[in-house]
């Protein structure tokens, strides 16, 4: 099966909602996830709502390391009407799934998967702080440390051969390298040509 993602960090954001119990009480995972480099923000809330959406918004705007373009998310009570003018107030363009559609979220959703085998399945909380807390760990090592995350390690976040206080300035599309990994360096023809004539 063919794997697709968006071409640029940030101009598709997949953002879905997963239910936990914590001292047997419902809480609520909010987790965004960029389709070009999978990389995740997950907070935890104790209300599923509008207001809740809202403040998670807040903080996405602060944990991606680019500029969110477009938000996707489907048509649950915590993403209401009341939801989209903040997002669209914040300059992002704000995109509902098709109804009866998950597959159209599927990368958040199949990290969800992930976070029930690998966190939430391995640990019980005593309470909600102790759970929030160590989900931002989670989050930590899921993004930058876990086997296969494209942010393996947070200088991938600088250019390389740069120090750090020459990113001071420079917008966060500058900071990642936007070739085309299909474009093949260029060929010297004299060379070659040389090459094959030597061997003549």
């Amino acid at each position: 099966m063919k794997l697709f993602k968006k071409a640029g960090t940030g101009r598709s954001i997949q953002v879905d909602v997963k239910y936990v119990q914590i001292a047997g009480r419902w809480a609520f995972q909010y987790t965004a996830l960029d389709d070009c480099t999978r990389f995740r923000v997950l907070r935890l809330y104790r209300r599923l709502h509008h207001g809740s959406s809202l403040a998670f918004l807040g903080e996405l705007q602060r944990a991606f390391p680019f500029p969110i373009k477009r938000l996707q998310c489907d048509h649950g009570q915590e993403f209401s009407f009341a939801f989209v003018p903040g997002v669209e107030a914040a300059g992002i363009r704000h995109r509902y799934i098709r109804p009866r559609r998950p597959q159209q979220n599927g990368k958040v959703e199949r990290s969800h998967r992930i976070d029930q085998e690998e966190f939430w399945g391995r640990q019980r909380f005593q309470d909600f702080e102790a759970a929030a807390a160590a989900l931002r760990g989670w989050e930590d090592r899921y993004n930058y440390k876990r086997f296969g995350s494209p942010w393996r390690s947070r200088a991938a976040l600088r250019p390389r051969n740069l120090p750090r206080s020459s990113r001071r300035g420079r917008p966060p599309s500058q900071l990642m390298s936007t070739r085309d990994p299909s474009q093949k360096p260029g060929v010297n023809l004299d060379e070659t040509q040389q090459r094959l004539e030597a061997q003549v």
